[in-house]
This record gives C-alpha cells, sequence and structure tokens, in this order.
C-alpha cells in the first residue's frame, strides 16, 4: 500500500471516528441520520483510537469508580477491564508520569487517581495517551497542501477536528463515573 493510499485510510478512519463521537455527544438528528447514512454505505474501516489509549482509559475510569478510598492492585483492574496485568503496568507508568494516578506501595497499595475525577479532562488523558489526535495533515499545517488556502474540504476537517476537541475537553472523567453509574442502573435483567 502506498503512503497515499495510507494516509486516505488514515484521514477515513478519523472522520468515522468524529461522526461516532458527534452521535454519542449530541442529540443533534441531523448528525445522527449523516452516522446512519455512513455506517450503512461505507465500506472501509472504522476509525479507531489505539488500544493504549482505549484501555488507559479504562483503567483510569475503573480507578475513578472505586472512589478513591483505598488502592487498586494492578490484578484487580486487570480483571475487572479484561486488560493484561503486563500491558497495564506500562500504561501505569505513563499516567503516573502525567501526575493522572499515584502509586502506594506495601502490601495493600496500588494505584489510586492523583486528582479528583472532576479535575481531570478526558482530552488530557487523550493527549498523554495517543498524543496529538489530527484527522487530516492539512488541519494542523496549511503548507501541507498547495490547496489548503481555499480548500472548501479542509474546513470540513477543521470543523471535525474543532468538533472532537471540543467535546474531549467538555468532558471530565466524572461525567464517565456518572455515565457509568446511570447505565449500570439502567441494566436489568429478567
Amino acid at each position: 500500500m502506498c503512503r497515499q493510499d495510507l494516509r486516505i485510510q488514515k484521514s477515513s478512519n478519523i472522520l468515522k471516528f468524529m461522526l461516532i463521537f458527534i452521535f454519542f455527544c449530541t442529540e443533534n438528528v441531523y448528525k445522527r441520520i449523516l452516522f446512519y447514512y455512513f455506517s450503512r454505505n461505507y465500506r472501509g474501516t472504522l476509525m479507531k483510537l489505539s488500544t493504549r489509549t482505549r484501555y488507559g482509559v479504562r483503567a483510569i475510569l475503573e480507578l475513578a469508580m472505586s472512589g478513591n478510598k483505598s488502592p487498586l492492585q494492578l490484578k484487580i483492574i486487570a480483571q475487572r477491564q479484561d486488560i493484561s496485568v503486563k500491558y497495564l503496568e506500562q500504561l501505569m507508568v505513563v499516567l503516573k508520569a502525567a501526575g493522572f494516578v499515584r502509586s502506594i506501595r506495601g502490601s495493600k497499595g496500588g494505584y489510586m487517581l492523583a486528582k479528583a475525577p472532576d479535575q481531570i479532562e478526558l482530552i488530557d488523558v487523550l493527549h498523554c495517551l495517543e498524543g496529538t489526535v489530527i484527522i487530516v495533515e492539512c488541519v494542523e499545517n496549511k503548507d501541507y497542501c498547495v490547496r489548503a488556502a481555499d480548500c472548501a474540504v479542509r474546513d470540513l476537517w477543521v470543523k471535525v477536528q474543532n468538533a472532537i476537541e471540543d467535546v474531549l475537553k467538555s468532558m471530565t472523567l466524572q461525567d464517565l463515573v456518572n455515565g457509568t453509574k446511570r447505565n449500570r442502573r439502567l441494566n436489568y435483567q429478567i
């Protein structure tokens, strides 16, 4: 696969991610219709965040769900979130270095949040684990494409990029905790 094909595939993956994000974070009917249209008519691959980011957010959410009363051991987090302990160790080193979690030594030790869940913005966690997420190169660097100055499509990508960032900036770890608790209450079985 040539470099241009990889760029196109990556760009289409990011567009799908944005559409999914917009769908779940707003009540706008038009956005849902757009998402439905793309999901039914698009035959490519879905846009994805890395496993590192998805697992890292799940791990830090597990710490927030515990109420930060006592440290959680890695094996407990790994078991509850179905993540390997070795991979989780690597993630916790990164999260600790970024100041999101702290470790407690000893037999009753483990990991706890270093800040309150309402002080941890999801965009900061994403940047820590994933780096900067840019949907297409021309959004960040106008010099990347000769058409960038008068390109209507670039304007679309800038709006999509801004929408992703706005959603992530507006959500904290506490919002995820509240959503998880609400979803667990509504999950009844007969």
